[in-house]
């Protein structure tokens, strides 16, 4: 019985020295831009065949200039996404939503607010810089500032894929409206409506209106992170997940299923089940082999 037990107490701390919380590493899994629009949200049969009808380029086609690093507990930590253009008028040019689908069931569970963040009502269009970036150095130049963006929880609420749902801000129609003299990929989700109370903030790298031509930036958002504060993230992910994100025009947007590499916390449970049976069967048997021996010792 003491060796049983002695058994029980080594087996149970090398499952806890398996399990996510006893792990310290961060994993980086590289994503790239495999898509074109999201999921029934096509509407124009030139533009759908096309991966970026203007500037920005988000990823590069196919070229993994996204990166999801997660930790080790299963939690999203930080999502980093490489942009770039051939164009110089990157002033009329303001981020999207961050849009997070947790487990990949056709539902988005997260949104992370960047578009019209206060709720006035603002439309896409070439002066969304002037009317949500600031202007720090006076020089008549608009940025959106790293900072703290809220998190909300709209799990259930809204369908990828429904394109009638009246609460997803859309990008716009060509030639009219706030793009006027532009042309654009026309009535594609860049961000949301919503009035919920955010559950917490994280931080964003911002968005810089005078990029070089051809030079490439990187647009990083820290699910642990405020900007002045770090904490646990609460983005606990399954074995995969969906990001949906682009910006104002939505001439370019990304919309990618990424594996996670973390095995969720379930599996060490069971396994740690399994062991505990079969060690119990094996001593069961030795238990009852001994009872056996002797029985048939008092017999004799």
């Amino acid at each position: 019985m003491k060796k049983f037990i002695l058994a029980f107490i080594i087996l149970l701390c090398c499952i806890l020295s398996l399990s996510p919380k006893a792990m310290t590493n961060l994993i980086t899994v590289e994503f790239s831009d495999t898509v074109w629009f999201w999921p029934g949200w096509q509407y124009s049969p030139t533009k759908d065949q096309i991966d970026s009808v203007g500037i920005p380029d988000l990823l590069g086609f196919n070229s993994g200039g996204g990166k999801a690093i997660i930790s080790d507990k299963g939690f999203l930590k930080e999502l980093r996404m490489e942009y770039s253009g051939n164009s110089n008028i990157w002033w009329v040019l303001f981020p999207g939503d961050l849009f997070i689908d947790k487990d990949a069931d056709s539902e988005w569970d997260y949104l992370i607010k960047i578009f019209d963040p206060l709720g006035k009502g603002y439309e896409p269009g070439i002066n969304n810089m002037k009317q949500m970036g600031s202007d720090t150095d006076g020089d008549g130049k608009y940025n959106l500032e790293p900072g703290a963006f809220k998190v909300y929880d709209i799990d259930g609420q809204f369908l990828k894929d429904s394109s009638t749902d009246c609460n997803y801000i859309k990008s716009g129609s060509d030639n009219s409206g706030g793009w006027s003299g532009y042309n654009i990929r026309d009535q594609h989700p860049i961000g949301l409506k919503v009035d919920d109370i955010p559950l917490y903030q994280i931080w964003f790298s911002g968005w810089e209106s005078s990029n070089p031509v051809n030079s490439k930036r990187t647009a990083i958002f820290k699910f642990d992170y405020d900007g002045n504060n770090y904490f646990d993230s609460q983005i606990a992910l399954s074995d995969e997940f969906i990001i949906g994100w682009g910006v104002n025009c939505a001439n370019d947007v990304i919309y990618e299923r990424i594996k996670n590499p973390v095995p969720e916390s379930c599996t060490f449970l069971f396994l740690g089940l399994g062991f505990i049976a079969l060690l119990g069967l094996v001593n069961k048997k030795k238990f009852d082999s001994l009872v056996k021996s002797r029985i048939c010792k008092d017999i004799v």
